[in-house]
């Protein structure tokens, strides 16, 4: 399901997925600065761990290579013996 989030900025209005406006938000605190945002110290933000536009969550989803790396192969060639 997505949810779009729409702003207004000037007479424009701008359609965002929910990560982007997060994006959008830092980048407002930071006064519009990215490296601002990426040196942000308030890590008490409900918004810190999003504030690269990214969900962290889904790191390595859909990317076998990251998914190895990430558990040095070990579930997914346990998983896979498991099903054949």
């Amino acid at each position: 399901m997505f949810m779009f989030i729409y702003i207004k900025l000037g007479e424009v209005m701008k359609v965002l997925t929910p990560l982007k406006a997060v994006r959008e938000k830092c980048l407002e605190c930071s006064a519009n600065q990215p490296k601002e945002v990426k040196l942000c110290d308030i890590s008490d933000c409900p918004l810190y761990l999003y504030r690269f536009g990214k969900n962290p969550n889904r790191k390595g989803v859909g990317n076998p290579q990251a998914f190895l790396r990430k558990n040095d192969g070990v579930e997914f060639k346990d998983s896979f013996e498991k099903a054949c």
